[in-house]
């Protein structure tokens, strides 16, 4: 219970991307109109290993 519990509670910090820098942003693509959608998928992904998700599809 504690693993799920811990899980939920990182999901708003791993999901808010307003603190991550601007140069950050623009590494990923985000802010460009063809690739905004796919590097925010992409933060999100490493956000969530550094959070320590096992799997990530």
């Amino acid at each position: 219970y504690e693993l799920a519990f811990r899980m939920q509670a990182e999901v708003p910090k791993v999901m808010d991307l307003t603190k991550e820098t601007e140069a950050t942003k623009a590494l990923y693509g985000i802010g460009d109109g063809e690739s905004d959608t796919f590097g925010k998928q992409c933060l999100m992904a490493r956000k969530f290993v550094e959070a320590g998700v096992r799997f990530i599809e």
